[in-house]
C-alpha cells in the first residue's frame, strides 16, 4: 500500500518585529541659500537601500529624505527651500528569519519635528517605524488517496475541505510619468520650492497576463517664477499599468499593498525652448500576494481488514479566506487655525495621513479606531509671511463586519486616502471631507490532524482466533457506519450487503448483524 500525497503551498510569518529609530541631527544651510527666518513646512521620506538577515538580525540602511519650506529675511523673494537627507544604518533581532526568506519592511514617520537653530542652521528629529516581517512559504504534504496491491484490503474514508493555497508571493516596482504642461496663465518655472505627490484610491484585479493597477496621483508643485512671484500647479494624474506576474490568471485573488517608494518632480523645456513642463517621475512599491482556492478530499482515517494497520498522524494547519473588501469610511470635520498663526486668504495644497491606533477582533467584526491626520498650505494676508501651514486631526472609529472571525484568525487591515476635499468657511476656518478605504484581508486558520505515513504488521493469531464469527450490533448516537465497520475490522459494503442497507445511513437503535 502506498499513500498519494499533495503538497498543499500556504504563506508563513515566521517573524515580526517592530523597530524604532530615533534620527536626530543638525542641518547647515548651503550657501548659495539665503538666511532662514521662519519655518513654514517640512516633509520627509524614507528610503530603504539595503537589508539582509545575519546572524540573527535583520540589517536595514538607508536614509530619510526631507524638504523645509521657509521664510528669508533677506530682500527679494522670501520663499525658499531645503533638501537634506539623514542616514540611517540599524538592525533589529529576528532569529528565526534566514537568507531565504521574503523579507517584508514597511516604515511610518511617527513624529518629525524641525526646529530653528539659528538663521544658517536647523535641527531634524524624526522618530521612524520599521515593520519588519519574514515570510516563507511552506508546503504540508497530505494523504489524498492510496494504492493498494492485489488483495490487500484497506479501508479509507475522505473528507472534503477548502483550502486557500499561495501561488505567488514576490515584490515588484511600476513607475509612472507624466508631463504637466503649464496653463498659458502661469508664468516659467526658474525653481521649483516644494512638491507633494499623494497616492489616491487604488484598485488592483489579476488578469492572464498579470496584475491591473490602476488609481491616481495628486501632484502639488510651488515655484518661483520669472518674476520671482510664487506660482502654484496641482493635478490629478490617472494611471492604469499592468504588471507581468507568471503563473497569475483571472481566477486567483490577489492581495497587493501599494506604497509611494519614490517620486521627482523636475522642469522641461517646452517646444519653444522655454521651462514651462513638469516632468512627474514616481515609483510604485507592489506587495504582492495571489492565492487560489481550491476544495480537496483528503484522507481522514484508514484501517487494514486483512492486516492491522495505523495511521501516522501530523498536525496541521490550514488557511481559508474568510473576507476580502475595500470598505469606504466618509469623515467630515471643521479644523481651525490657532490665532497665534495668519490669517486665511487662499488654500493652496491639502495632504492627509492615515494612522490607525487601534485594530481589535469582536463578535464576527473588526473593530477599527485611528486618525486621519490633515495638513493644509495657504496663502496668508500678511506681506512678509505670504503662505503658512497648519495641522488638523480628525478621529475615527469603524466596524468591519467579518463573520467567523475568531482570535485563530489572520487579518489585515490597511488604510489608505480615496479622496480629500477642503472648503474654507472663513478666515480661521476649513471645512474638510475625507474617503477613507479600509483594505481588508481576513484568513480562517483550521487545526486539522493530516495523515502523513502508516504503520503496519499482521494481526495477532490470538486475535484472529478470538473474533466471532458474527456479531449484534445496536448503533449509538454518534455512530456512523465506518465507525462500526472499523470497529469489528469488516467493511461498509459487507455490512450493507448483510443488512440489506442501500446507503450508509443508520440511526441511533438500528439493530445490524455483524458478519
Amino acid at each position: 500500500m502506498n499513500l498519494i500525497k499533495k503538497n498543499i503551498h500556504m504563506n508563513k510569518i515566521k517573524e515580526s518585529q517592530i523597530m524604532q529609530i530615533t534620527l536626530d541631527d543638525d542641518f547647515n544651510v548651503p550657501d548659495i541659500k539665503p538666511d532662514v527666518e521662519k519655518i513654514i513646512k517640512s516633509s520627509a521620506q524614507v528610503c530603504i537601500d539595503n537589508y539582509k538577515v545575519s546572524g540573527g538580525k535583520l540589517l536595514v540602511e538607508g536614509e530619510m529624505q526631507f524638504t523645509v519650506l521657509y521664510i528669508s529675511s533677506e530682500d527679494g523673494r522670501l520663499i525658499h527651500c531645503l533638501n537634506g537627507r539623514l542616514a540611517y544604518n540599524d538592525s533589529v533581532n529576528m532569529e528565526n528569519a534566514d537568507v531565504n526568506d521574503c523579507i517584508k519592511i514597511n516604515t511610518t514617520i511617527e513624529d518629525l519635528n524641525v526646529s530653528l537653530v539659528n538663521s544658517r542652521k536647523i535641527s531634524i528629529r524624526a522618530v521612524v517605524t520599521f515593520e519588519c516581517v519574514a515570510e516563507n512559504i511552506y508546503d504540508y504534504e497530505t494523504a489524498v488517496d492510496i494504492s493498494e496491491e492485489e488483495g490487500e484490503d484497506v479501508q479509507y474514508i475522505n473528507e472534503e475541505m477548502t483550502v486557500t493555497q499561495i501561488a505567488v508571493n514576490k515584490k515588484d516596482i511600476t513607475r509612472i510619468k507624466e508631463d504637466i504642461v503649464l496653463p498659458s496663465s502661469k508664468q516659467n518655472v526658474m525653481e521649483i520650492l516644494y512638491s507633494d505627490i499623494s497616492l489616491l484610491g487604488t484598485d488592483t484585479r489579476t488578469t492572464d497576463a498579470g496584475i491591473g493597477i490602476k488609481g491616481s496621483m495628486l501632484v502639488f508643485v510651488m515655484y518661483a517664477g520669472e518674476n520671482n512671484d510664487v506660482e502654484f500647479v496641482e493635478k490629478e494624474i490617472i494611471f492604469n499599468n499592468t504588471v507581468e506576474v507568471a503563473g497569475c490568471n483571472s481566477d486567483m485573488i490577489d492581495d497587493v499593498r501599494i506604497t509611494l517608494a519614490s517620486s521627482e518632480v523636475s522642469v522641461k523645456a517646452d517646444a519653444d525652448g522655454e521651462e514651462r513642463i513638469l516632468g512627474l517621475d514616481a515609483a510604485l512599491s507592489l506587495d504582492i500576494k495571489l492565492y487560489y482556492e481550491e476544495q480537496l478530499s483528503v484522507v481522514a482515517d484508514l484501517y487494514g481488514v486483512k492486516k492491522e494497520i495505523h495511521p501516522v498522524v501530523e498536525e496541521g494547519y490550514y488557511d481559508n479566506i474568510l473576507l476580502k473588501n475595500n470598505s469606504k469610511l466618509r469623515l467630515t470635520d471643521r479644523i481651525r487655525v490657532d490665532d497665534s498663526m495668519p490669517a486665511l486668504m487662499q488654500l493652496c495644497n491639502s495632504t492627509v495621513s492615515v494612522k490607525l491606533d487601534d485594530v481589535s477582533i469582536g463578535e464576527d467584526v473588526i473593530n477599527v479606531e485611528g486618525v486621519a491626520m490633515v495638513t493644509l498650505l495657504y496663502v496668508t494676508n500678511e506681506d512678509r509671511m505670504p503662505v503658512s501651514s497648519f495641522e488638523g486631526m480628525i478621529p475615527f472609529s469603524h466596524s468591519i463586519e467579518a463573520k467567523g472571525i475568531n482570535k485563530d484568525s489572520v487579518f489585515c487591515v490597511r488604510p489608505g486616502l480615496d479622496h480629500c476635499s477642503v472648503m474654507m468657511t472663513d478666515s480661521r476656518e476649513c471645512e474638510v471631507k475625507v474617503a477613507i478605504n479600509l483594505d481588508t484581508m481576513v484568513f480562517g486558520r483550521s487545526k486539522k490532524n493530516i495523515i502523513v505515513g502508516f504503520e503496519e504488521e499482521d494481526f495477532l493469531p490470538q486475535e484472529l482466533e478470538g473474533r466471532p464469527m458474527m456479531v449484534g450490533y445496536v448503533v449509538k448516537d454518534s455512530d456512523t457506519l465506518w465507525d462500526v465497520a472499523k470497529r469489528f475490522t469488516t467493511t461498509r459494503d459487507c455490512i450493507k450487503a448483510v443488512n440489506y442497507l442501500e446507503n450508509d445511513e443508520i440511526k441511533p437503535g438500528d439493530r445490524l448483524l455483524i458478519v
